[in-house]
């Protein structure tokens, strides 16, 4: 039986070993270019994909996507890719992939709807907020973008932005990001560090600052991409390669006007604001030498983070509802069922392949991102 051939009669949580999907391994080198990251760091080579790149600098890995503009690429457990990317894999057999009762709802848009990256900044990035499905602005290959962030790293006093720091009506705030008046004393900063996470959903003002790097899980739909108003950008001057030139550099689109109509700045400021954005996680130890932080599910998805000390071993069990699960190993590697994840690469988990068990005999630290219509659970 092929990859993404299966017994359509064996496609529950008690599919049998002979006819059960194994993970599919997907390309561990899904970058963004400079042009597009500017502001891009040097800690998702360093720290998480070394094995997998020589480019030093990268602002984005898109570690699962079916967005058209960087889909995910499968490959085989040597890394040598198969031709097909993880879209055609849904759509050849989404009754499989994404579950029989998320095939039927979706019908021809099949799909996974959850982006994952990995995002790493030396430079703060531009102000800017996301709209929601129904913003009048939105081409037809684009859509809203609700996201999350789970802080994976931060240098000593690096932060996040979230909101202003007082209220402005609509009309001074456009004079000012017009004008040349809007600094970042303006901006409400929030320290971070290793293990916080927040929600921002479309409509709320945000930037991430420097010395932080993010798994940054969003939504997207089938067949778009997630939309950014950029409504400051610090004044900066890009040259085409994207490297920064205050002299002969050009600045990077505004859409001042257009984010204007979907946040508020009368309501978005201060510490209390910015804080209403952040989740706590509760933490379980389901297995000897596992360890898990479970965040607050969305209408989305459900994002773990999971920690396993070298032998240990647990499974995902499926509790109720159907859907998939995502998997990025940050550190470590991760048997999951018959597939090994190395550190710095990422796995779709079809609903065919649950449960599944997991095993790191050298320890594992890894984020899991599920659909929010599968209620999933880390078991002994």
């Amino acid at each position: 039986m092929g990859l993404l051939e299966v017994d359509m009669n064996a496609i529950n949580p008690n599919t049998t070993p002979e006819t059960k999907l194994q993970p599919l391994l997907l390309a561990p080198d899904n970058f963004t270019p400079r042009s597009r990251t500017p502001w891009a760091g040097q800690d998702i080579h360093s720290r998480y994909k070394k094995n997998h790149s020589t480019e030093a600098w990268i602002g984005e890995s898109w570690e699962i996507s079916c967005d058209p503009d960087f889909p995910s690429n499968i490959v085989d457990a040597t890394g040598n890719p198969t031709g097909k990317t993880l879209q055609e894999a849904i759509s050849a057999n989404p009754e499989a992939m994404i579950s029989p009762q998320l095939a039927r709802e979706w019908g021809r848009e099949a799909s996974c709807p959850i982006l994952v990256k990995l995002v790493n900044a030396s430079s703060p990035l531009s102000v800017q907020v996301h709209p929601t499905d129904d913003d009048l602005a939105l081409k037809p290959n684009e859509c809203g973008k609700p996201e999350s962030w789970l802080i994976l790293h931060a240098e000593p006093e690096a932060g996040i932005y979230i909101g202003l720091k007082r209220p402005w009506d609509k009309d001074s705030l456009r004079e000012a990001l017009t004008t040349g008046k809007f600094s970042a004393d303006d901006l409400q900063f929030v320290p971070v560090q290793e293990g916080d996470y927040f929600e921002l959903t479309p409509g709320i003002l945000h930037a991430i600052g420097p010395g932080t790097t993010i798994l940054e899980p969003q939504r997207i739909k089938f067949g778009k991409g997630g939309k950014t108003y950029r409504v400051w950008d610090w004044y900066r001057r890009y040259n085409a390669q994207g490297y920064e030139d205050p002299v002969a550099g050009t600045p990077r689109e505004l859409h001042v006007n257009e984010a204007l109509t979907v946040f508020d700045p009368a309501t978005q400021h201060g510490h209390e604001f910015a804080q209403s954005t952040k989740r706590t996680a509760s933490r379980s130890h389901p297995a000897k030498g596992v360890n898990v932080l479970t965040f607050p599910t969305n209408e989305n998805y459900a994002v773990r983070r999971i920690q396993m000390l070298p032998g240990a071993t647990c499974h995902l069990e499926v509790l109720g509802g159907q859907g998939f699960a995502t998997i990025t190993v940050l550190d470590g590697s991760l048997n999951l069922g018959t597939v090994r994840i190395p550190a710095g690469q990422s796995a779709f988990v079809p609903w065919a392949a649950l449960p599944a068990s997991l095993e790191s005999s050298l320890g594992g630290n890894f984020a899991l991102v599920s659909h929010a219509a599968l209620d999933i659970a880390v078991t002994p």
